[in-house]
């Protein structure tokens, strides 16, 4: 008796090697399959002029994953055919890169890999839970390719929206295509004020306060799409500043140190607003929905 239940104790380590082995295997062709898109991801995160944050979006994501380790313990692994689904979509987009030479469908095809993934080996309350940190991956993406269309638009409005102060303030302004003359002082609002940056940083930011904010769903929508007309409006602040700063100081004093750092304190300001938005909008009782 004593020998039987010291073997029920006891896992088949064999068994349970042997069950795990082909998804282990899997896993490892995968990663070669990979290698060469998450190589350029990483060579391009120094280069990314617009979301130059993107090596932050791992550390997050993982950490977001381990605030759940105790919940995803008690789920139970149920993996779901579904996932093959999911994997064959990833599949499609990994020969698109592949066919036209463009790395961003091969980046992408690595996230909805992982999803897929975890939704064949672990199950769907596995995928539910790791839905919103595999999806957070998307800001780590270098996006160069896919907002280049956007971003002579974005220069034009924030050209037009950064005029507005100098001619409320009754100064004689002229607006020249994404160029403002203020009197004798030019301003041309190239690509870095282009405020494409400011807002995929602060819609990660407002992905992650509406994931964590005790709302009901349209109120974390509310929160989450705030974030896209909150980084243009600080955009205008900055570019207006800068007009300002130069057009009274000089162009000196619009340049240089004060051009490297405008662009953290706008995103600080970002943060700050997007924490009054999400007070804004949550209910002062859980049964105000």
């Amino acid at each position: 008796m004593e020998q039987s239940a010291e073997m029920i104790r006891k896992p088949d380590l064999r068994a349970s090697w042997a069950a795990w082995a082909p998804a282990v295997g899997l896993i490892v062709l995968l990663a070669v399959a990979y290698f060469q898109p998450l190589k350029w991801m990483i060579m391009r995160w120094p280069l990314e002029p617009y979301s130059g944050g993107g090596m932050l979006i791992p550390p997050l994501s993982a950490y977001i994953i381990w605030l759940k380790k105790d919940h995803l313990r008690s789920l139970p692994i149920d993996g779901s055919n579904w996932g093959l689904l999911v994997l064959a979509l990833a599949a499609a987009l990994y020969f698109l890169g592949s066919w036209t030479g463009i790395n961003y469908p091969y980046a992408l095809s690595f996230l909805v890999m992982v999803w897929g993934m975890v939704l064949l080996l672990l199950g769907r309350a596995f995928a539910r839970e790791l839905a919103f940190p595999i999806a957070f991956l998307v800001f780590m993406l270098p996006l160069s390719s896919a907002l280049d269309p956007f971003i002579f638009s974005m220069r034009l409005l924030a050209t037009r929206m950064a005029a507005w102060l100098p001619i409320a303030l009754g100064l004689p302004t002229t607006v020249n295509g994404t160029e403002i003359l203020v009197r004798d002082y030019r301003l041309m609002v190239d690509m870095p004020c282009s405020g494409i940056r400011s807002v995929v940083a602060l819609m990660a930011g407002g992905a992650l306060f509406a994931y964590f904010a005790q709302v009901s769903t349209w109120r974390k929508a509310i929160i989450f799409l705030s974030s896209l007309p909150l980084a243009v409006l600080i955009n205008t602040l900055r570019i207006d500043i800068t007009l300002l700063m130069g057009k009274t100081f000089g162009p000196q004093a619009a340049s240089g140190l004060y051009h490297e750092w405008a662009g953290v304190v706008v995103f600080v300001f970002g943060l700050i607003g997007l924490f009054y938005i999400t007070r804004w909008v949550t209910p002062c009782s859980p049964t105000d929905g």
